[in-house]
């Protein structure tokens, strides 16, 4: 199929939307160096994050187009219902509550 779409019609599969974020390695020195006098031992370390999600993270990271068009992907303007969780990391897991 792969060789039909790309000869053939033409078409070749792209990245739509690419994003990361890269640690920066000085950042991560100057974290260590503010913990290390504060830290003692594993059990007091507790690690919280909180997310969210709304209709437009839910979208492909790929599609198929014509060689040498862009990918043009159509997202509702409206975020719809948002979901939000919180997760909270210690040495024994993770933790929730109701």
């Amino acid at each position: 199929m792969c060789c039909a779409l790309n000869f053939d019609l033409n078409i070749s599969r792209k990245v739509l939307y690419k994003a990361a974020r890269e640690a920066i390695p000085a950042e991560i020195r100057i974290y260590k160096k503010k913990l290390l006098p504060l830290y003692s031992y594993a059990e007091q370390l507790v690690f919280l994050d909180e997310t969210s999600k709304d209709g437009k993270h839910a979208f492909r990271l790929y599609a198929w187009s014509r060689r040498n068009t862009k990918i043009i992907v159509r997202l509702p303007f409206s975020r719809g219902k948002r979901l939000s969780v919180m997760a909270v990391l210690d040495v024994t897991g993770f933790r929730g509550w109701e």
